[in-house]
């Protein structure tokens, strides 16, 4: 399994790094991908990567919630850790209208540009969605032809925003909120409706703790060596088993962020 959305340089993981990667290589998983969220944190994603290639990936981006932040030299520095190896997607970008830490003008505009240089630099998108659909979709409409590859990372919706993804032709990451039965509701109606070749699988550690877990952590913090319970989740809703959802997850990642170092299961 390879987890798509960690955020590994969070105090929390980065603190205890070397036992972090070792137990989730016990736990069946032998690739991250770690989000960066804004220019720093992108910096560092790529110097982690560096230490362990061929295991860590990285992204490189500006969450909506640093929009306000984002500074057309930002956009510079984008394009050059873009264009190192480890780095295989422009972002976490996009649009969270939920608790709009950053005001929306400004998001927008990060947004658009963060998918212009997607396009200039023929690289997939890793994108952020939260109480902006609408607005979301019809902006990325603009952008979809242009665009290689395009995952809507952290997906919680359901099955009417699953049909918009699947016009878009969008890939799909399930975290573990399939995992909490207070509020998936939607998500578990949804999941059947994703096609399995769009399916991906993160934990995005350290939030989103799997609920179901059992026993339950005293800590509240998410690890990668946890993504193992988010397949099996998705697993079940989607009536498989898990080799096969491991199999199909672990493939379609490499395809998305054209990991040439992974190889595919079999």
């Amino acid at each position: 399994m390879i987890d798509i959305g960690v955020n590994l340089t969070n105090k929390s993981l980065v603190k205890d790094l070397d036992n972090v990667l070792q137990q989730a290589q016990h736990a069946g998983v032998f690739g991250m991908v770690i989000t960066g969220t804004n220019i720093e944190e992108s910096q560092k994603a790529a110097i982690l990567c560096e230490k362990f290639p061929g295991y860590l990936f990285s992204t490189a981006g500006c969450h909506p919630h640093h929009a306000d932040e984002f500074k057309g030299s930002d956009l510079n520095e984008l394009s050059v850790l873009a264009k190192l190896e480890q780095v295989k997607a422009i972002g976490e970008c996009g649009l969270d209208f939920n608790r709009n830490y950053s005001s929306k003008s400004s998001q927008l505009k990060a947004f658009e540009l963060q998918l212009e240089l997607a396009v200039e630099l023929k690289l997939p998108v890793f994108l952020h969605q939260r109480d902006a659909h609408k607005t979301f979709c019809e902006i990325l409409t603009d952008y979809r032809s242009e665009l290689t590859r395009v995952v809507v990372h952290c997906f919680t919706d359901g099955v009417a925003e699953v049909q918009d993804y699947n016009e878009l032709d969008c890939y799909i990451g399930i975290t573990g909120w399939l995992c909490d039965e207070r509020r998936n509701s939607e998500l578990v109606g949804a999941v059947s409706a994703i096609p399995e070749e769009r399916l991906l699988i993160e934990t995005d550690a350290p939030y989103l703790l799997p609920r179901s877990l059992n026993p339950r952590p005293k800590s509240r913090t998410n690890y990668p060596k946890y993504l193992p319970e988010i397949c099996q989740r998705l697993a079940t809703q989607r009536n498989t088993t898990l080799k096969h959802m491991a199999e199909i997850t672990h493939n379609n990642t490499v395809e998305f962020f054209n990991l040439k170092t992974v190889i595919k299961c079999q």
